[in-house]
């Protein structure tokens, strides 16, 4: 009895375990394909892409593909920002876009990275 307990434990310190394979983006997957196909719709609706791009920057992603699906829900969002020339907005306009794409830059960036 005592050497069958002795030899479990021994198989249980293994510590060369294979890595495990990164869990799928299916949520992320889903919602990145509903955007492209409102995307490239007959007749587009922003106000969907908007919400939905919303949606997609609230999931976290687990992968290089999640990721390429969130960084193009951003891009979607931040088309407003710049399809106005910088020079002809008011100062406080201008200011209030460099904040919010800088925040968007930072929090995709910190997304990243932890």
């Amino acid at each position: 009895m005592m050497f069958k307990s002795c030899s479990v434990g021994a198989s249980m310190n293994n510590p060369l375990q294979p890595p495990q394979p990164a869990e799928p983006d299916t949520t992320l997957l889903f919602l990145g394909s509903f955007f492209e196909d409102l995307h490239h719709a007959p007749v587009r609706d922003d106000a969907k892409l908007d919400a939905l791009a919303m949606q997609i920057l609230d999931e976290a992603p687990k992968t290089l593909l999640g990721l390429v699906i969130r960084a193009r829900a951003e891009k979607w969002l931040r088309r407003h920002l710049w399809t106005l020339a910088f020079g002809s907005l008011s100062p406080f306009d201008r200011r209030v876009r460099v904040v919010i794409d800088s925040t968007m830059r930072i929090d995709c960036e910190r997304q990243v990275f932890t």
